[in-house]
């Protein structure tokens, strides 16, 4: 089984947990010797700091996705072994505004990132949390989607919003939903047997069987700028995703559509 080797990782509400599930696939794909890519395109760069490097503020690369061109030159080594970040600017924002007003400028943002997939490695994308033109384009130039939900009350409110525009995307993209993970998962807490069964019941197959649960050492890892620890159950969650993600990819799983 092989990881997908393009994924966008998308939600339309922040605080789900989005940014430290892309840092965390990156850690453990890379230590499986798996060349990975990281293309931060959440204007807060919370990824992007994780790896260590923060936002850039050249505006460059929102002048390259508007543009059309590669984004290869801004890709840079970052403090996990094996794992290389194109990082966030702070331009990333306004330049969405901009492109607007741009005919084709979702066109010209999907060969900007293609340029960075590579065949025999791993893309990740870190969109931001909207459904906007650079989560539009990060659907696009990718092969499979994943949607994390916070298991919090409100955290499954922004999961239809963000299908929809994974279905519209489907019909004119060979993109393929690889599934939604439930992120943030405390039994501890009385509402999240329910939340999870919600979730079952509106995602039926899409819904990934493994879950992420809350992790003090998670947080004290972003701080750190390293990976979580392989044997915390945070750690051990991950290994049991890409796992399943894999496997899902291989399968018709990853055919599922977000309807």
């Amino acid at each position: 089984m092989r990881f997908p080797a393009s994924l966008a990782v998308a939600c339309r509400k922040g605080g789900v947990g989005k940014s430290a599930l892309v840092g965390s696939l990156a850690s453990e794909l890379a230590s499986r010797g798996v060349p990975v890519t990281v293309a931060d395109l959440d204007p807060q760069g919370s990824v992007s700091r994780w790896l260590g490097h923060g936002r850039t503020d050249s505006g460059e690369l929102g002048r390259c996705l508007l543009e059309g061109e590669s984004v290869a030159s801004l890709v840079v080594a970052s403090r996990v072994p094996g794992v290389r970040i194109l990082p966030a600017d702070a331009d990333l924002a306004a330049a969405e505004q901009r492109g607007a007003s741009i005919p084709d400028a979702l066109g010209f943002a999907v060969d900007a990132l293609e340029s960075i997939v590579e065949a025999d490695g791993v893309l990740l994308i870190d969109t931001a949390p909207s459904v906007g033109l650079w989560t539009s384009a990060a659907l696009c130039a990718c092969a499979f989607a994943l949607v994390p939900v916070s298991a919090e009350p409100a955290g499954v409110e922004p999961l239809p919003d963000t299908l929809r525009l994974i279905e519209r995307i489907q019909r004119r993209r060979p993109l393929r939903l690889l599934g939604v993970v439930a992120n943030r998962v405390d039994r501890r807490l009385r509402h999240t047997d329910a939340i999870l069964e919600h979730l079952a019941r509106e995602c039926g197959p899409r819904l990934c069987a493994s879950t992420l649960p809350t992790s003090g050492d998670l947080v004290a890892a972003m701080g750190e700028h390293r990976p979580a620890d392989p044997s915390s159950s945070f750690g051990r969650a991950i290994v049991a995703l890409v796992d399943e993600l894999a496997l899902r990819a291989s399968t018709d799983h990853g055919q599922a559509h977000a309807t």
